[in-house]
């Protein structure tokens, strides 16, 4: 009988550190789910990104190409033209099934849904914590918190900058606490 073909997982974060992670370096961390699957994976420990933004880092990862080759496709609010293929597309073309994750907003536009192990991961230990800290501004974190307070029982604090943080997430958290002053770069 032919060999079965793998099940391919490319996990990829954004602003995540290397030595971020439990399995890495960091016993501060707790990141089970991810770390399991790290564990049970093939792990690239010598791969960077090739651009310090994550639109244009995830275009290049899709497609192979270097950024500056992807038109619109690695500004932040743009889109990657169909002109360019990705190794997704590829897969699917030989057979794989692809699973795009997204989350379809109100006003009917998508954002693709890179967060998901880190909501598995809250979810499944914040019963164990008695605080859960969330330092993001992105709104679609005001489910979880509003799961997790429900579920668990236990406040959640979010940090952000007030101005870049939806206001769902503000009004969700038990406590907001504003990044500010010495923590931002200052405006040239």
């Amino acid at each position: 009988a032919p060999a079965s073909r793998p099940n391919i997982v490319i996990l990829m974060a954004d602003d995540w550190n290397w030595p971020q992670s439990q399995d890495v370096a960091d016993p501060n961390l707790r990141t089970p789910t991810f770390d399991r699957i790290a564990a049970e994976g093939v792990r690239f420990r010598n791969a960077f990104v090739n651009s310090p933004s994550c639109t244009p880092s995830r275009a290049a990862l899709l497609t192979g190409m270097h950024p500056w080759q992807l038109q619109t496709g690695v500004h932040l609010w743009g889109a990657l033209d169909a002109e360019f293929g990705t190794y997704t597309d590829r897969l699917e073309e030989a057979g794989y099934l692809v699973v795009k994750p997204f989350i379809l907003r109100s006003d009917g536009s998508a954002k693709g849904d890179w967060d998901v192990g880190i909501t598995i991961d809250a979810m499944e230990y914040s019963a164990e914590a008695d605080v859960v800290v969330l330092a993001s501004g992105d709104g679609d974190f005001a489910l979880l918190v509003e799961k997790i307070k429900h579920d668990s029982g236990v406040s959640v604090e979010v940090y952000g900058v007030t101005q870049l943080t939806a206001n769902a997430l503000i009004h969700e958290a038990t406590k907001f606490i504003p990044i500010e002053g010495k923590f931002l770069l200052p405006r040239k």
